[in-house]
């Protein structure tokens, strides 16, 4: 590779749309992540001064010892968060993409049924779950769902986010405010008993980080809002104890109650790669209903029980896996075969690992 500088070296990185993550430490190569896979750029050593160039132009406090900034070069952003490893400091770099991604677009690729996404798309109260571990697309998918909905509906969306990952087209039908976190409200509480009185559809709720906010996502909810959020799990199923552990203790059976009433549904994904093919990651999706369909009012049953048995909810994987004709449910196995039947091979154990996850 040519020499270049190391704002040259990221500027290439920008630009290169595998890449997702980027390591500065002082006195080693720059370090790079294409789907998970971090690449040592031995061309590329950090120096002192040019980290320190790059901690100044991010706005990073070395002296915080944990710092989180949010970057912008160019017409990308980056989430720079800034630690101190045996009194070593280092820059973890997650690049966000230029443009809000589309439901069709390869880095989503959500389901294509139609039912499926009016349902989800239209705007009626209600929570929505968007399911999964870190890295996992999570953010993604809320970004395009999102804008598809803005697209569809003449409606005000109010998002919290932590940082703003998105910027999103002025000419939507619906109006679109993001508040930061950091720069636009005193507190997410606060905002969030707010945003009732700032006439929101759609509400976007970054994740569920304390009692009080699980609990007034579902008084929202109650009140006519949609609301999507964000839960760290492993499955579609699994999100909804996630959810409800918030609200142990005295609240667990109103909770239990409010979620059979007002969960949509739950969407899990995963991001894998296929056999001999680094150039793309394929999407997984795990889809739980708990309305409208037949089966799917089983699912609200079941969360309903919990208030008094909380192994009901064991049952809930047996929705998706049983489901027929009349559900909108999808399964990880039934969302893996569709790309092996469109030509696509996955390594063998990624069929059993799935059908771990759901037992």
């Amino acid at each position: 590779m040519k020499h270049c500088t190391l704002t040259e070296r990221i500027d290439q990185l920008l630009g290169d749309g595998r890449v997702a993550d980027i390591i500065l430490r002082p006195g080693i190569p720059l370090r790079y992540s294409i789907h998970d896979r971090f690449q040592i750029d031995p061309d590329v050593v950090v120096g002192e001064e040019d980290f320190a160039s790059i901690v100044k132009e991010a706005g990073l406090n070395c002296e915080a010892k944990d710092d989180d900034r949010q970057w912008k070069r160019g017409n990308r952003s980056l989430r720079c968060n800034l630690l101190t490893a045996q009194g070593i400091p280092q820059i973890c770099m997650r690049i966000f993409p230029a443009k809000p991604p589309l439901f069709d677009d390869q880095q989503c690729d959500f389901p294509k049924s139609p039912e499926l996404r009016q349902k989800i798309l239209e705007p009626k109260k209600g929570i929505i779950f968007l399911v999964g571990t870190p890295g996992s697309g999570k953010s993604t998918t809320c970004a395009a769902l999102i804008h598809e909905y803005a697209r569809l509906n003449d409606r005000h969306i109010l998002t919290f986010e932590d940082p703003i990952e998105f910027v999103y087209p002025t000419d939507l039908k619906s109006l679109i405010s993001q508040r930061d976190m950091r720069t636009d409200m005193v507190s997410e509480l606060l905002a969030l008993k707010s945003g009732l009185r700032q006439v929101p559809s759609l509400l976007v709720v970054q994740e569920i980080r304390d009692e009080p906010t699980a609990a007034l996502v579902l008084i929202l909810a109650s009140l006519g809002i949609r609301v999507i959020t964000t839960i760290h799990a492993d499955t579609a199923c699994e999100a909804v104890g996630s959810f409800l552990k918030w609200l142990d203790g005295k609240r667990w059976s109103w909770g239990c109650f409010m979620l059979s009433k007002y969960l949509v549904c739950s969407i899990a994904q995963r991001l894998v790669t296929a056999v001999g093919d680094n150039s793309r990651r394929y999407v997984l999706h795990e889809l739980l209903w708990a309305k409208p369909t037949p089966r799917s009012r089983a699912v609200s049953n079941l969360i309903a029980q919990a208030a008094k048995d909380e192994h009901s909810l064991d049952g809930l994987d047996g929705q998706i896996l049983n489901g027929g004709s009349d559900t909108l449910h999808i399964s990880w196995r039934s969302s893996l075969e569709r790309w092996e039947q469109a030509g696509v091979k996955f390594d063998e154990s990624l069929a059993d690992e799935l059908s771990n996850l759901s037992r």
